[in-house]
Formats: C-alpha cells, structure tokens, sequence
C-alpha cells in the first residue's frame, strides 16, 4: 500500500511539473532551400515555435543592414513556413549576403544566403525533394536540366493598376527563348504575350495577378482593376450611414473636418461619465474638443476598450492634419469605399505605414503597443518633432520589442510620450486601448 502511495505521489509531481516543460519556448529553424538566390525570386523559411515569433529580413551590410520586412507570426503560421519575395530592383534588392532572423522571447536563430543577379544550379538543385510546399496560388516552378542557368524574367512593372476596360502592354526583359503565361482570374483580367511584349486588359474591377514563365524561373505581376476612371467628389461631411464593424456603437472619428493644431479657447465639457476620474481624463478632454475622438455614445467613451489599425491611423491623421487625394490603395485589404480610406492613404503617402510583405493593411486587427508607438512616431518626425537619440536604458521585456519599433519606443519614452505598463517592462505585443491611443497622441501634439 504504501508502494502504491509513493507511486501516485511521483505520478502527480511528474504530471505539475509537464506544463512548465512544455510551455519553455523554442525554435527549429529550416533551412533555406538554396544558398544563394536571384533578385525576382521567391525564398521559403518556417520552423516550430510554441510562442509568437518575429522574423526579420535584413540587408548586406555594405548596403546599410537594414531591416526589409520584420513581421509577427502566430506559432500556426511560422509552422505553415513563410515565403518571402524579392523584388527586381537592384537598388532595393542589392546582391550580396542577406540575413534572415528569426526571434522568439529572447531565443534567436539567423540564415543567411547569398543575392546576385544570375545563379547556377544543377538538376539535384530543382529535384532534391527539399523545395517548399507549393502555393496553390502560384505555378510550380519547371525543372532544370543537368547543370542549369536560372533565366532572369524582368517585368518593367510588377504592380499595375488599370481601369476596366483599359488595356496596356509591359516589356519583359529576359534571356529566354520563350515566355509562357498563367493568370490568377481571367474573370478580373485577359493578358498575352507576343515575343517580350506583355499586353494585360482589364475586363472587371478585383485584383489578380499574371505569372510570366521562362523554362525555369517565373516572375508575377500584381494588377488591380478599379472602376472606369471619374472624376473625384467632393467627400460628404455627414456620418456614414454604415459604422465600423470593430465599433458598430461608436461615432466615427473619420467624420472630415478642419481639425485645430491648437487647443480650442472655448473648451466643451466632457461629456463621458466613464472617464471623470480615468488617468486620461484630460487627454481624452484635448482631443475630444479638437474633434479627433468621439465617444462609444455619448456618455460613454469606454477607455479601457481595445484599438484597431485603422482607428488610431485615422487618430493620427486628424491630429496632425494629413489629407490625401488618393482614389487608388496599394493594399489589397484597403477599399476606397472604406471609411479609413482616406486616413490609411495619408498615412502611407507619409511613409507612417507601409503595411505588411503581402500588401496588406490590416485595418480591423488590434494595433500592438509597439505598433502604436511606431506609427505614432514615424507621423510626428513627419510633422517635424524632433527626438533625443540618446542610449537608453533597456525594458526587461526588450528582445520581446521587434527591431523595427525599437528606435520608436526607446524615442517615445525619452520624449516621456510612451512609458512601460511599469517601470520596466514595456509589453510590445499588448493591445493598445483607446486611452492610451488618447494619452500618446495628446502629448504628441503638445510637443514643440
């Protein structure tokens, strides 16, 4: 008997202890498929994680090191692998050695290869049974011959955007004996090609893409197809009729306005029971009679709810005056019927945003906290704040702050626009709320 008890006893010591072994993060990183690669093509990398993972692509050092996507995956996501394109342009995409790093809490792995504008390989290089899962939305790359030449395919442009009906033809700049096409949706648009010429017409408004074919190697173009070109209106000053989903009780903030650089003289009572004794009561009061926020009713401004990418774009936008003319959006979530539209434009045309590596804004996903301190940061260097650069003195959670936000957060807080959710630690992947949004972007303008 008590054999037995001894026995339970381990087996439930063992069993508390399981949870902690399991939850200990990691990282198996795969290996690139090929050490060296060409401008145009298309690099895979995924590993296993149990937490979220930043992964970072960085430029040779002789062309200044700098970071050319940084993106957040969920460990489902990083597991499914991550595919990442090189652009054609030499001046973005110069040769040399590129590092990939991938960091997970504090745990960090790097790949490098190699960048150049042509590359050999041999037959074992296209059949050795390592290539990628395929993406069902793209062609499979063909298969070399005994020692082969990849063929450069360089499309004068790789974004088009048309309206329907229209037509326009694109050189192809390329080696190959000859060129063969697949399109994405032919409903969206038709395209052919004759010797090097490509000619593309749009036939409906969506998006769709056309993947140009040597006999191996492939570069896509990306087409947008909006209606046939109208003049501009004049933007309507009442509510939409239809309000955000991420808020359906809330007054929009994008209502356009002429938005005060200055506190008004006359300054309107606050109206919003839930925030008379909130820490940001008087930021919440400044923006409010500056016309940059509004209530979830009107007595209720809800401080402690959560903030989307499109909401604080659109804060900032007002704050700060930024307008834009746009009627055509370079990401493929971003409508210009949405009520974001123009906020998301201006944003981008100031190079506050520049969205993520698939041209997606993510408008309705909660902006991280590091997120807002970025974006708030690039739009008040854009407005002409100035930031001390001075050495700071590092969160605890710091490897947890991607490298993309770090010179954001470490400026925010140096400025005291920013602070940590204590003393030392900063939470760069908590969701910002809708006080501190108000807090930041109040001492913002405030700013000389």
């Amino acid at each position: 008997m008590k054999k037995l008890v001894s026995l339970l006893i381990c087996l439930c010591m063992l069993v508390s202890v399981l949870p902690v072994i399991a939850a200990e993060p990691y990282i198996e990183l795969n290996p690139l498929k090929y050490d060296e690669y060409m401008r145009g093509e298309t690099i895979f990398v995924s590993g296993n994680t149990n937490i979220y993972v930043t992964l970072g692509l960085y430029a040779p050092e002789e062309a200044g090191g700098g970071a050319k996507f940084i993106m957040i995956y969920s460990p489902s996501e990083f597991l499914d692998g991550v595919t990442l394109e090189t652009g054609h342009d030499a001046s973005e995409w110069p040769d040399g050695i590129w590092k990939i790093t991938v960091q997970s809490n504090g745990i960090e792995e790097t790949l490098e290869f190699s960048l150049s504008e042509t590359v050999d390989r041999t037959e074992d290089d296209f059949n050795d049974g390592s290539a990628p899962p395929t993406d069902p939305d793209k062609p499979n790359k063909p298969s070399g011959n005994g020692t082969t030449q990849v063929v450069l395919i360089k499309p004068e442009k790789t974004k088009l955007t048309l309206s329907a009906g229209e037509s326009e033809k694109i050189n192809i700049e390329t080696s190959a004996s000859s060129l063969s096409l697949e399109i994405e949706d032919e409903k969206v648009i038709d395209a052919s090609i004759s010797g090097k010429t490509l000619t593309v017409t749009a036939l409906r408004v969506g998006t769709s893409a056309i993947w140009v074919k040597g006999s191996n190697n492939y570069a896509d173009i990306k087409v947008t197809v909006t209606p046939q070109a109208e003049k501009p209106t004049e933007e309507s000053t009442e509510e939409p009729t239809e309000k955000p989903t991420e808020e359906p009780t809330e007054k929009p903030t994008e209502e356009p306005t002429e938005e005060p650089t200055e506190k008004p003289t006359e300054i309107k009572p606050l109206p919003f029971k839930d925030v008379q004794s909130h820490w940001a009561r008087e930021d919440i009061s400044i923006l409010y009679n500056l016309n940059i926020v509004n209530g979830m009713d009107d007595v209720t401004f809800a401080p402690e709810n959560p903030v989307t990418r499109a909401q604080f774009v659109t804060m900032l936008a007002k704050a700060f005056n930024l307008d834009s003319k746009s009627t055509i959006s370079p990401f493929r979530d971003v409508k210009s019927t949405d009520w974001y539209f123009e906020s998301v434009m201006a944003a981008f045309e100031n190079g506050i945003t520049k969205g993520d590596e698939g041209n997606n804004f993510n408008p309705g996903s909660l902006i991280t906290r590091q997120d807002m301190a970025t974006l708030a940061y690039r739009a008040a260097k854009a407005a002409g704040k100035e930031f001390k650069t001075d050495d700071p003195v590092l969160f605890d959670d710091h490897a947890s702050i991607s490298a993309y936000a770090v010179e954001s957060v470490y400026a925010m807080r140096s400025a005291s626009v920013i602070n940590g959710m204590s003393e030392d630690i900063f939470e760069p992947l908590g969701n910002a709320t809708r006080a501190q949004a108000a807090r930041i972007i109040s001492r913002l303008i405030s700013l000389g």
